[in-house]
C-alpha cells in the first residue's frame, strides 16, 4: 500500500510548531528588540580632515585601519571607520552621544 503525501494540515502544523520553537528560543535569549543602527539609535559621527602635502589614498586607508583597530579595541560595538574622498576619515560610533547624556 502506497503512502499518502503529506497534506496541507500536516505542513501547517510543522510550520507553526517550528515558529513556536523559534519564538521560545528568542524568549529564552531575552532579546526581544533588534539592535538599532547609527541612523535609528543615534550616536557620534566624527569627520577627521587630513592636512599636509603628502596625503594619498593609501595614507588615508592606513590611518583608517589604525583608528579602526583602536576604536574596536576598546569594545565599542559596531564602530565604523571609513574614508571619504581623498581628504577625510569618518568615524561613526552608535549609542548615546555626549550631548544626549547632559
Amino acid at each position: 500500500m502506497a503512502r499518502r503525501p503529506a497534506g496541507p494540515a500536516r505542513t501547517l502544523l510543522v510550520f507553526f510548531l517550528g515558529l513556536v520553537i523559534m519564538y521560545g528560543l528568542v524568549a529564552l535569549a531575552g532579546s526581544w528588540s533588534p539592535a538599532l543602527g547609527l541612523d535609528l539609535e543615534g550616536g557620534t559621527r566624527i569627520r577627521l580632515t587630513a592636512t599636509g602635502d603628502g596625503v594619498t589614498s593609501e595614507n588615508l586607508k592606513e590611518a583608517a585601519g589604525i583608528i579602526d583597530q583602536r576604536v574596536n579595541g576598546t569594545g565599542v560595538a559596531e564602530a565604523e571607520v571609513t574614508t571619504e574622498g581623498n581628504q577625510y576619515v569618518v568615524v561613526e560610533i552608535p549609542g548615546k552621544s555626549r550631548r544626549d547624556l547632559v
